[in-house]
């Protein structure tokens, strides 16, 4: 159950990130993920990390909520802790559950996505690294914009 409410709190982040207008974007304080060695470190200064950024060098991570979750600082920090705080929760509310916590990469590019048609539909071909979704990857393709 625990796994939930981190997976619940997770979409929620990314959902306020985007609706916010900076999901295509650094902030001050995200903890980043280099994409080829998976190193992990924060942002201090985002206008310098944005060309890393642009060329898929680095992509920023969301919380997955626990006792041991390296937390974001300064402005990302700021709206991981205010998630928490608006259900009431502290990270040590985690240790209870024994849930260290972690990140997750927030922006998913896929690379081996292949779709080919088939008799009644097409057919979508893709990997995905653990913890995400085939179904959100999907409901992408089937969104109405």
């Amino acid at each position: 159950m625990i796994s939930v409410v981190q997976s619940a709190l997770f979409n929620i982040w990314l959902r306020q990130r985007i609706e916010s207008g900076s999901y295509e974007q650094l902030l001050t304080g995200d903890v980043v993920k280099k994409t080829e060695t998976g190193g992990m470190f924060i942002v201090e200064n985002h206008a310098l990390e944005n060309k890393r950024f642009a060329n898929g060098e680095i992509v920023y991570t969301g919380p997955i909520y626990g006792f041991k979750m390296k937390s974001a600082m300064s402005t990302a920090g700021e709206i991981e802790a205010a998630l928490l705080k608006q259900f009431n929760l502290t990270l040590e509310d985690f240790r209870r559950f024994r849930s260290p916590g972690s990140r997750r990469q927030a922006i998913l590019k896929l690379t081996d996505l292949y779709i080919t048609e088939v008799d009644d539909g097409l057919c979508f071909t893709f990997t995905l690294p653990s913890g995400a979704y085939a179904t959100t990857v999907l409901r992408e393709f089937t969104r109405e914009l």
